[in-house]
């Protein structure tokens, strides 16, 4: 990729619209004093200063020129006149944070039912890749929008939604920037309900099994497993425990009955309101690293999921036998419903198909970590076929773009039709991995 070729728009949110039949829509403008907007787009690819982006990652990207503009037409010019020298645009979105600050602020407050467990995440990159939270009947936030307007490769902005056209909608809602620049997003969201959080830690070895797995499942609102590798201080991981963070709207008998042993063990009972309950990590930001979820499909009894968490932790172990410790962040699964979007992971036609996520995270730099990450996602492609989530570390997986460019055939050929037809010059499509993944 020749950034050279690249131009940034950056955008940032101004929250302007209501709420109707609860969705809420937030138009994405971007605040900036007018002089430093080019006057003359003769000059609109004019060489940049030194200015660059650096993304959260660290890898920097130096285009051309950084465009901020304050309005739709502005947008429209700046894509139109990307014609000249056939150059590519990015686009830097608005985080989360700025639209759940508007929804508590609206009367009544709102929220959304689910959301990423980071709110400095930009809105539109959320959407685009199907980022998603951990509510075990939800679906990704992108199956939480309601209609999106865009402006494509030809500088005109395009609405779509499913009373549009359902086929355009389910690659919209999930596009992976390939359509234009995200002007609007409405989402569906609730009023603003309260969360009753509760951590409780238990033995790994013994707790690990399907049923268990499952009696959570069905009884959480939100569930996240998550393992810290060596948390007793030992290479040995025998007596390792496993911490299970659990999320519930209303305290029925069951969940009383649960809370109450979750109390006997807990390191944290809380009542949030469901927008600080949901972003349960902070500060995220500031730590460089990679970090793998692929998609699995559960069994109904949770059988697979169980076995690959299980697999992955007693892989960890094997690691620490040798002297070799390539997990140092934590690994964990999250378990979301199905979703509509052409190129979602969780993609299926039973809207109630359980999907598991299953994570690890490591340290920018840790040793042995490709080896890991290697044996690991070729184990998950080849025994299950799991598509890797758009936003993280699969890239470098073995064979993942052949393998992914076959599975998807159908549906990318689907998603291609419409992608030419709102950006016949691949303005937005620069992005040599995706080449790879769409041509083979």
């Amino acid at each position: 990729m020749a950034y050279s070729k690249i131009i940034v728009i950056s955008l940032l949110t101004l929250l302007f619209a209501s709420v109707f039949f609860q969705s809420f829509e937030a138009k994405f403008y971007v605040l900036i004093k007018r002089d430093e907007l080019i006057a003359n787009f003769k000059r609109i690819f004019a060489p940049s200063s030194d200015e660059s982006v650096t993304t959260w990652t660290g890898t920097e990207i130096k285009p051309k020129y950084i465009f901020r503009p304050e309005s739709l037409e502005d947008i429209k010019d700046i894509v139109r006149n990307a014609d000249e020298g056939g150059k590519k645009i990015r686009c830097i979105g608005t985080q989360i944070k700025t639209i759940e600050q508007a929804l508590l602020k609206n009367n009544p407050p709102l929220t959304f039912e689910s959301m990423t467990y980071q709110n400095m995440f930009s809105a539109s990159g959320v959407v685009a890749v199907g980022c998603h939270g951990a509510k075990t009947g939800g679906p990704s936030v992108s199956d939480l929008v309601v209609k999106l307007q865009i402006v494509t490769g030809d500088g005109k902005l395009k609405e779509f939604s499913n009373e549009e056209d359902s086929e355009e909608m389910n690659v919209a809602r999930l596009n992976l920037g390939l359509l234009g620049v995200i002007y609007s997003i409405t989402f569906r969201v609730e009023p603003l309900f309260n969360l009753h959080a509760y951590d409780i830690i238990l033995p790994l070895k013994s707790w690990l099994k399907p049923e268990n797995i499952k009696e959570k499942f069905d009884h959480s609102d939100s569930l996240i497993v998550i393992y810290l590798p060596f948390n007793q201080g030992k290479s040995d991981t025998s007596n390792d425990e496993i911490r299970i963070k659990q999320f519930n709207p209303e305290l029925t008998p069951i969940v009383k009955g649960l809370q109450w042993e979750t109390l006997k063990k807990s390191i944290k009972n809380l009542t949030l309101i469901a927008t600080e309950a949901l972003h349960y990590r902070s500060n995220i930001e500031s730590v460089q690293g990679h970090d793998v979820s692929f998609a699995l499909k559960a069994d109904p009894d949770f059988t697979n999921v169980a076995t690959e968490f299980s697999f992955l932790i007693n892989k960890i172990a094997e690691y620490a036998e040798q002297g070799k410790f390539p997990i140092n962040v934590y690994t964990l699964i999250r378990m979301i419903r199905a979703s509509s979007a052409l190129l979602s992971p969780v993609y299926d036609n039973d809207p109630n198909a359980i999907y598991c996520f299953l994570e690890f995270s490591s340290l920018k730099g840790t040793r042995h970590y490709p080896e890991f990450f290697k044996e690991i996602t070729a184990r998950w492609i080849s025994k299950y076929q799991t598509s890797p989530h758009w936003a993280k570390d699969w890239e470098s997986a073995p064979g993942v773009k052949e393998f992914l460019h076959t599975k998807l055939s159908d549906r990318l050929a689907r998603f291609e039709k419409i992608r030419a037809k709102y950006d016949p010059k691949k303005k937005f499509f620069d992005n040599e991995t995706l080449k790879k993944v769409f041509n083979g």
